[in-house]
């Protein structure tokens, strides 16, 4: 708030965001909206495992060989997956995980070592993939070798987005978290123009594609791990 009185020109631009339009970024499956086979659904007395707390309050134990389909919602870009596993503190194996057009990567089920200063053993928190989910999946499969506890899916598209308006305008920011540069491309609505500024993954400005060509579409560059933000300014 210091910052913003020392600067009226920052301050104004704060002051002319007051509504958010529309987000497309993190969201959350529950493992026991699945199908399973080799496993039942666990709900607990309470969601606080003693060290943190299980999404939707339950979650799904599978039994060595045991199979985990979760329907995902389907998107037009690929995502980042990250199985919420909660880990023993023994090694048990791992879950395999895939889609319908191949394999995923895995995750330990266990291995989380010896219980610390929290009130519970092992740990509960989301693991990587080493592939991403292609765009239009609609369900990830994992198959266990051992005892696992499976409590959501959290999904995060490689280009996340979040659109607001106010006295200023109207803006998007693109954050991505692929390894390559994205290109969308936006509608712009008659008597605008799309101004954009872009960043890379350690903050640092980079160029862009200057628009000369048709002034009803604007093509937005994120550059990989970066970040862009547009906004609608009249001509």
């Amino acid at each position: 708030m210091l910052t913003l009185d020392a600067n009226p020109g920052l301050r104004a631009k704060a002051l002319g965001i007051d509504k958010t339009v529309a987000t497309a970024g993190l969201s959350v499956v529950e493992a026991e909206a699945g199908t399973i086979s080799g496993g039942t659904v666990v709900t607990p007395p309470s969601a606080w495992t003693g060290e943190a707390n299980l999404s939707g309050g339950a979650y799904v134990s599978l039994t060595k060989g045991g199979t985990l389909s979760i329907p995902v919602p389907e998107s037009d870009q690929a995502r980042n997956v990250y199985p919420i596993v909660n880990q023993t503190e023994a090694r048990s194996g791992n879950t395999s995980w895939a889609s319908a057009r191949g394999a995923l990567g895995s995750t330990a089920n266990g291995g989380a070592g010896a219980q610390g200063i929290t009130d519970a053993p092992g740990r509960l928190l989301p693991l990587s993939l080493s592939r991403t989910l292609p765009a239009g999946a609609t369900a990830v499969t994992g198959t266990s070798s051992g005892a696992a506890a499976i409590d959501a899916l959290l999904l995060q598209p490689l280009v996340s987005t979040v659109s607001v308006t106010g006295p200023a305008g109207d803006s998007t920011l693109y954050v991505s978290t692929a390894r390559e540069s994205s290109v969308r491309t936006v509608l712009v609505p008659r008597g605008f123009r799309l101004e954009q500024a872009a960043y890379d993954a350690a903050g640092r400005p980079v160029a862009h594609a200057d628009e000369r060509g048709n002034p009803a579409r604007a093509s937005v560059t994120v550059a990989p791990g970066g970040f862009t933000v547009t906004h609608l300014a009249r001509r």
